[in-house]
């Protein structure tokens, strides 16, 4: 289920629990920051399964030169994967945010046309037969994030990759993972209060635990990009509306940018 996230949500700090953040790296030291946050390599680490697999096929690779437009964490290592592999993250039952980091890439002797993948966490699939290439190129960037939002019923997340058996020597691949914690009511509430559906009063949109949703777009309406570092707890990335506004309405500016929004307290 996908949904546009196109507005501005006013949210009480939240103090968040990271559960995991992966960089696809061997030698990369609990520390080496990302928008100020702790990223740890992912060999031998006890979030991989499938490091006790003999028969699961996996490499750890460094990115073919570098850009000065891509950060170095997370995106300057990546693991290849040739059969299914599972990552386990110990977590406490609730919302998770999962941000799946790509930098599409020859990497070694694998090349990037080969990168069909696909990917599931728990009894959810997140991806299906994706070509990080091809997203890359129609967005225009060198390299991006997809994030995800599940519920974990248990205190276990397994988060699986797999290469897509329908092409010829397909791979899957991934530069970095992050699974954390969230509100448990800010997205998803009770039977009783659904979302509503713009242009359709008398049928609101009831989302419920058993589903899954992909983010899209998070802007902030009227106002400047946030970054991870100084969003709300959570390393969300807030854009610009400016680039989705169509038509002569492009050049209007905002008519006052002090006064403040009232929010009521059930919508924090």
């Amino acid at each position: 289920m996908r949904l546009h996230l196109k507005y501005y949500m006013h949210v009480i700090p939240f103090i968040r629990a990271q559960h995991g953040l992966l960089d696809e790296a061997q030698h990369v030291p609990v520390g080496a920051t990302a928008y100020v946050q702790n990223w740890c390599g992912d060999i031998a680490s006890s979030y991989v399964l499938s490091n006790t697999d003999t028969n699961t096929k996996s490499f750890v690779v460094r990115a073919p030169g570098t850009l000065q437009s891509v950060p170095e964490v997370p995106y300057m290592t990546a693991r290849i994967f040739q059969s299914e592999f599972t990552y386990t993250f110990n977590v406490t039952p609730g919302p998770k945010f999962i941000r799946l980091h790509f930098y599409p890439a020859s990497y070694f002797d694998f090349n990037i046309s080969g990168a069909f993948l696909s990917v599931s966490a728990s009894n959810f699939t997140l991806l299906h037969n994706f070509r990080a290439s091809l997203n890359a190129d129609y967005i225009n960037v060198p390299y991006f994030m997809k994030e995800f939002i599940v519920h974990v019923s248990g205190s276990l997340l397994e988060l699986t990759f797999a290469p897509s058996y329908n092409a010829r020597d397909a791979y899957a691949f991934v530069n970095g993972i992050e699974v954390v914690s969230m509100p448990l009511d800010l997205y998803i509430h009770s039977d009783d209060a659904p979302l509503p559906f713009v242009g359709h009063d008398t049928n609101p949109v009831y989302i419920y635990n058993d589903s899954a949703m992909e983010c899209l777009h998070r802007l902030n309406v009227g106002g400047e990009k946030i970054t991870p570092k100084y969003d709300t707890g959570m390393f969300r990335t807030w854009d610009t509306d400016e680039v989705y506004i169509l038509g002569a309405n492009v050049y209007l500016q905002p008519s006052n940018m002090s006064m403040p929004v009232l929010y009521a307290d059930n919508n924090r």
